[in-house]
């Protein structure tokens, strides 16, 4: 959206916000979708050493960027969108806690994600969708194979 119109981007760019000693960066995994599992944890992590040594690559070329507090003990937290960005989603920290599972209540490891959209691009109907699909695969991670 660049305050006019609706521009539809051929490709999924996905930010990830990489802290550095004097605040956060977010360079841009272009073209997300043709990468296999593998590939995408390979590519996130050249991208954040790559940013943590001073070259950020596909800078303002994303349309959802991901953040995570987790390692910092942060369980949940609301991120504000990096126009001209359509969401964020954020996640917080793996931690234990207890969960009901067929009626019984067992401890388990649980992990809070919020994601932020702007609804004059992304339909609420379509982000609850996504999110429901995204819980599915991370419980279920065979899934992704």
């Amino acid at each position: 959206h660049d305050g006019n119109e609706l521009i539809e981007y051929p490709t999924a760019n996905i930010g990830i916000a990489v802290g550095m000693d004097d605040g956060l960066v977010v360079p841009v995994l272009i073209a997300a979708e043709r990468l296999n599992l593998q590939q995408t944890g390979a590519e996130t992590r050249r991208l954040a050493e790559t940013a943590r040594k001073g070259k950020i690559e596909g800078m303002g070329q994303g349309l959802l960027t991901i953040t995570n507090l987790g390692m910092f003990g942060v369980e949940r937290f609301l991120a504000i969108i990096n126009p001209p960005e359509a969401a964020i989603l954020a996640a917080g920290a793996v931690h234990e806690d207890v969960t009901v599972s067929d009626g019984a209540m067992k401890v388990g490891q649980v992990m809070t994600l919020m994601l932020s959209c702007d609804h004059r691009v992304i339909d609420g109907l379509a982000a609850a969708k996504f999110l429901g699909r995204l819980k599915e695969l991370l419980e279920n991670p065979q899934l992704l194979v």
